[in-house]
């Protein structure tokens, strides 16, 4: 992201791109031509699907609670040509980081997200009117490779008094799929990580309550170690930092 003042900067997203099996990377700039007003950018998740790469990222203009936007863009031929920048569908198109997604065995695509709605008391704002607060946590699905996409789900709504629901991880394991997302209260007090179970039947998620405690936020799907333990990768919000952290399950 580029920060300062609109009359100096230039917009501009940045990919590497293997050439000899991972060993050397090529950087290019993508102009994506979007407002020039939009000076921040955050590329969040790169989906690749039958020869067709989409790009979702999210724009600013000052900081993330100024003009945020969000967007994907695609490319047939392997990142070196791009489309035009499409808003996000829906509500989506505001205040909304794409994140990264999971493929189940029977081919779906799960395509986890976090939206800010703003307070309730400020319902009848426009979407980047509202304060810059109230996360929700939610997902989209696609059985056909990413061609079209579910309507939005939201995970949980965060009815509890004080509550923010972000962005997590998705996990498959028994032929179930669990999903880990960072939760917080007030400006990112009291973090810890909540458990979802998506319930087949139904397609709707089952809270299974908080499972971490003391500041841990996951960022990485639990791995099986070689000793049964699971471990999973994250931050941990404690004191004036954010370190790097792991969450071990025995």
């Amino acid at each position: 992201s580029r920060h300062g003042r609109t009359d100096r900067i230039t917009n501009r997203d940045q990919l590497a791109r293997a050439i000899d099996r991972l060993d050397t990377h090529r950087r290019k700039t993508v102009k994506i031509g979007i407002p020039r007003l939009l000076i921040g950018q955050g590329p969040t998740e790169v989906l690749v699907r039958d020869g067709r790469a989409t790009l979702f990222f999210s724009t600013h203009s000052k900081h993330w609670a100024n003009d945020w936007r969000s967007w994907y863009l695609t490319s047939d031929d392997s990142f070196k040509t791009w489309s035009k920048p499409q808003e996000l569908p829906g509500r989506l198109k505001e205040r909304t980081f794409i994140r990264p997604s999971i493929t189940t065995r029977d081919g779906r695509i799960l395509m986890p997200f976090q939206h800010y709605v703003g307070p309730d008391s400020e319902k009848d704002k426009a979407p980047l009117d509202r304060a810059f607060t109230n996360p929700r946590n939610g997902v989209l699905m696609s059985a056909d490779g990413g061609k079209t996409w579910s309507a939005v789900a939201t995970m949980d709504a965060g009815l509890e008094p004080g509550i923010g629901i972000s962005h997590g991880v998705f996990h498959a394991h028994g032929g179930k799929l669990w999903a880990f997302h960072g939760a917080y209260t007030g400006t990112m007090k009291q973090v810890h990580t909540r458990a979802y179970l998506l319930d087949e039947a139904t397609g709707k998620w089952v809270p299974k309550g908080t499972v971490i405690e003391g500041g841990f936020w996951p960022l990485q799907e639990p791995v099986r170690m070689d000793d049964g333990n699971w471990i999973m990768a994250g931050f941990a919000r404690i004191g004036q930092g954010n370190p790097a952290a792991v969450a071990i399950s025995r």
